[in-house]
């Protein structure tokens, strides 16, 4: 009897840790899908050490240890970019709503980063295309169904000429989905760090003057 108590009891090997994508649950147990929203579990492999660079998203600012295709938050959609590939970024301020960080170049805009928007069904899968080179970036049109504007110009769009990439300054305004008065229902205001950093700097200088 002694023995077969030992042979009933015998150590389970651990599961590894797996998450929900949508709900962030966490199973130990064989479970492939989520229990609660039936989405299909992925590896929670954490952070290496505790300064290891994360993944962030661009949308809502979550921070994950592991690179998923979605965010488990917002529901923002990643390209498939490796981590070595992050560089400089570029903020899009909305009127209204939380700031979209743009870390990855090339990086398609569209209808999945203003899916909380009112007018997003305007917005194509693939409407603009933000690039880099060297310290400076770039937009450029993917000839959309309702076209998009750059501080007030139409720069592309089945109804405009589509123009070549153009580069983008601090406090540039982006239209998206152009009505017939050429008047954008989405806007966003550009901000690029490195010029808000230079204008605290003189800022800063302009008080030590005082």
């Amino acid at each position: 009897m002694i023995w077969k108590r030992k042979a009933n009891h015998e150590e389970k090997v651990p599961q590894p840790r797996k998450v929900c994508p949508l709900c962030l649950r966490i199973y130990t147990d064989d479970s492939l899908f989520c229990k609660v929203d039936g989405q299909k579990l992925q590896l929670d492999e954490p952070a290496k050490t505790e300064g290891s660079e994360r993944i962030i998203c661009p949308n809502c600012g979550f921070r994950m240890t592991a690179i998923r295709s979605r965010c488990p938050v917002c529901g923002h959609v990643f390209s498939k970019v490796k981590p070595e590939e992050v560089s400089a970024f570029f903020n899009l301020i909305p009127e209204s709503g939380l700031p979209i960080r743009i870390a990855y170049f090339p990086y398609t805009f569209g209808r999945k980063d203003v899916i909380r928007h009112r007018f997003s069904e305007y917005v194509n899968t693939e409407h603009l295309v933000f690039t880099k080179d060297s310290s400076h970036f770039y937009i450029r049109e993917k000839k959309s169904l309702n076209g998009s504007s750059l501080n007030g110009h139409a720069i592309g769009g089945k109804r405009f000429e589509s123009l070549k990439k153009l580069q983008l300054a601090d406090g540039d305004e982006i239209g998206l989905a152009l009505d017939k008065n050429m008047t954008p229902l989405i806007r966003f205001r550009v901000e690029l760090p490195q010029a808000q950093t230079t204008a605290q700097i003189n800022a800063a200088s302009r008080k030590g003057t005082r």
